[in-house]
């Protein structure tokens, strides 16, 4: 009797239609095409949002190196201006300076602090090297003791500005003279540095 049913459950089952699975839609060529322009068109408010960021972003630098570069030349020029002041061991003010107190003092007057003595003042700022030296960044050289003893502000054209000794005060020294050069040990860029 088993059997009887089964069979029978069975060709039931085979006399019922099953519906057919319901065939995939192929989007309209048209719908397609919009859906493409419109992907396309996202792209291209993509880039065009990009180049203007760019652009904008590239005047910001700019102006920001512009600022640097005016504000390398205002530590440039008060350095200068204190040329024929005294030299004094230890002197951080305008009636006397040593190396690292003229750097100091210039600095601080133009709103950039760095550490008092010229090995620390090595430590602070950018990296520059000799041929991408702007007015206002600092050089040092290996003098009276091992490392970067000495130092003075890059005034433009080869030249620094540094007090240099009890005999010559404040004065200029040019990078290409063969004392200086045999003693160069490196420079950094304050100006705009994060310190």
């Amino acid at each position: 009797m088993t059997f009887a049913i089964l069979t029978f459950l069975l060709l039931i089952s085979m006399c019922v239609e099953t519906p057919a699975p319901k065939a995939w839609a192929a989007p309209v060529p048209n719908q397609l095409h919009l859906e493409d322009r419109q992907i396309l068109d996202q792209k291209q408010s993509v880039r065009s949002s990009h180049a203007a960021l760019s652009s904008r972003s590239l005047e910001r630098l700019r102006q920001a190196q512009a600022q640097k570069q005016k504000i390398g030349k205002r530590v440039a020029d008060s350095a200068a201006h204190f040329i024929g002041t005294p030299y004094v061991w230890g002197g951080t003010g305008p009636q006397g300076f040593d190396c690292s107190g003229f750097t100091q003092y210039i600095l601080k007057q133009n709103g950039i602090e760095v550490p008092r003595n010229s090995y620390d003042q090595y430590n602070v700022g950018q990296v520059v090297s000799v041929q991408e030296l702007q007015p206002g960044d600092l050089v040092f050289f290996t003098t009276y003791a091992p490392g970067p003893s000495h130092l003075g502000i890059y005034v433009g054209g080869g030249k620094f500005v540094h007090a240099l000794n009890p005999q010559k005060g404040v004065t200029t020294g040019n990078l290409d003279a063969d004392y200086y050069k045999a003693r160069f040990v490196g420079a950094r860029r304050v100006v705009g540095a994060a310190l």
